[in-house]
């Protein structure tokens, strides 16, 4: 049966959530209607943003940001190949590289999110590799660099047979973990914007459902006030 309420949708919400494997863009579905039933803007923009992804003018919850990350290359050197090695820190003053050295942000929608955790998980890896903005413009500029330092350590020689050193790809590494972070804050956001609702229905019974969502939703989404501690055992 279809949840036409608030309620229903609250229950339906609830079990949801308190199923370890729950499909999170399902409980984010349910969320959205529930914010349109309860006439609740910011819960539709939130539960919208995580459902689509978050525009780069957004600004992104904090479980959304991660990092600073470890800025690794693929390289070659000789007939040897590297791979994962740490890239040692850059100063360039043509080229404002500070924000390889600050927290990511990831704005891709929950579903790509958990699609990336999943393939990860099957592969039996816990790391993921992740492009730099930039990234082919910045590893042509150091391998020019790289160039240019040893045309003037050996000499013309260099343009017969190359540089020392080349740069394949630049990129940031995190561990697994760390995106199904962010899975398990959007789960556990749902689970605390039930909870509320539950709470204050215990409170004071005559506050209509509309009241306690958007009093809910202050408190565990837009972060007015002080919310209850929720205590989650589930995974995402």
């Amino acid at each position: 049966m279809t949840a036409t309420t608030i309620a229903e949708l609250l229950d339906e919400i609830e079990r949801g959530a308190r199923d370890r494997d729950a499909d999170i863009p399902s409980l984010l579905r349910m969320c959205l209607s529930l914010g349109s039933l309860a006439g609740s803007r910011p819960l539709t923009e939130w539960a919208t943003r995580e459902l689509k992804g978050y525009d780069v003018s957004d600004d992104l919850p904090p479980y959304r940001t991660i990092g600073p990350l470890p800025l690794l290359f693929d390289g070659r050197s000789g007939s040897t190949s590297t791979q994962g090695q740490a890239l040692p820190l850059i100063s360039d003053d043509e080229v404002d590289v500070s924000r390889l050295y600050q927290p990511v942000d990831f704005t891709q929608s929950i579903a790509h999110i958990a699609e990336i955790v999943t393939t990860n998980r099957n592969q039996g890896d816990d790391s993921i590799d992740i492009g730099v903005p930039g990234g082919v413009h910045l590893v042509a500029l150091l391998n020019f660099k790289i160039r240019e330092d040893d045309r003037k350590k050996f000499g013309p020689i260099i343009d017969e047979h190359g540089a020392t050193r080349i740069i394949d790809r630049i990129y940031w590494r995190s561990n697994t973990s760390a995106f199904v972070a962010i899975l398990d804050n959007v789960k556990t956001t749902i689970v605390e914007l039930v909870s509320e609702v539950r709470l204050g229905m215990k409170e004071d019974p005559e506050v209509t459902n509309e009241e306690l969502v958007a009093k809910a939703v202050s408190l565990t989404i837009t972060g007015d006030g002080n919310k209850t501690v929720v205590n989650v055992g589930t995974g995402p």
